[in-house]
């Protein structure tokens, strides 16, 4: 159409003589253009969203992630959540993934983790289920937005607002002394 390119689902069918030789072929096709390109634009924001994302299976196995997230916390050999996050051997004692396979519920959490240059990396995490079957949630997705940056200007505004409160304690106090003189 118009000269742009189609996506086709083609289906062959062998129709056979009373010999067992192919006479002819059927031949079904179904234009899927529409969900290909819904299926790339997808990945295109599922791999361009500034977010970590990945997705978890019941055996903690980061199974799909985004570049973002590749880049920032897989590493060769890793396949676990725990192992790309905390450099871990065994799940988070408070993982809000466990959470999420127990409740069947979203949840939200303040994570510090290890990225994969070895830097601590802090992250506000919200892991919601994926895809459920009868026998409960079978994979989570989980979305973390990198704090790192935010906490460090909070700890370091706390830590001026004590000094300019401890420099006017002081102040006060020369005053007091040079009123006193």
């Amino acid at each position: 159409l118009n000269g742009s390119d189609r996506h086709y689902l083609v289906h062959l069918f062998p129709i056979k003589n009373d010999d067992g030789a192919i006479d002819h072929m059927v031949m079904m096709s179904t234009d899927i253009t529409d969900r290909v390109t819904s299926v790339e634009e997808l990945r295109m924001l599922f791999d361009n969203v500034p977010c970590y994302i990945a997705v978890i299976d019941r055996s903690f196995q980061v199974t799909k992630s985004n570049r973002l997230f590749d880049a920032k916390f897989r590493s060769e050999g890793c396949q676990f959540c725990y192992e790309m996050y905390k450099h871990s051997n065994a799940p988070c004692s408070d993982c809000p993934v466990t959470k999420v396979f127990e409740t069947k519920q979203t949840h939200r959490s303040l994570q510090e983790g290890i990225d994969r240059d070895g830097n601590k990396s802090q992250y506000m995490l919200t892991a919601a289920p994926l895809h459920e079957d009868a026998d409960g949630v079978q994979t989570v997705i989980e979305m973390a937005l990198d704090v790192s940056e935010v906490l460090t200007l909070k700890d370091r505004l706390r830590k001026i607002e004590k000094e300019k409160l401890e420099a006017e304690r002081l102040a006060a106090v020369g005053q007091t002394v040079a009123g006193l003189s």
